[in-house]
């Protein structure tokens, strides 16, 4: 898991001069996870492996579909879906992910 403390949010990409994203809102770790499963789902070139994963883990697609984020055996089952498609946390599409705390500022 990376560090407790570490800031993650919605972003949205920025068109023209300044920053090339913007926070555009706080999220959680467990909701980052959730929502890259989601866009996984979503995806035509991802949605067999991922399916292949949920079966191999006897797992339904609701934990994705419809994710209570604050159940703690849905978030670690997400966490390790996340974890074999793609390496989450610190592996594959994650590896060299910066994990020092992120100063997102104030609200």
């Amino acid at each position: 898991m990376p560090p407790e403390g570490l800031c993650t949010g919605k972003l949205r990409l920025v068109a023209g001069r300044g920053p090339l994203v913007e926070l555009v809102d706080r999220s959680s770790e467990e909701d980052m996870i959730a929502t890259f499963l989601q866009a996984g789902l979503g995806s035509p070139r991802a949605t067999d492996r991922l399916r292949e994963l949920f079966a191999e883990r006897a797992l339904d697609e609701d934990l994705v579909t419809a994710p209570d984020l604050t159940s703690d055996t849905g978030n670690r089952s997400r966490s390790e879906l996340l974890g074999a498609w793609f390496g989450w946390p610190d592996r594959g599409l994650f590896e060299g992910l910066p994990v020092e705390d992120i100063d997102c500022g104030t609200e």
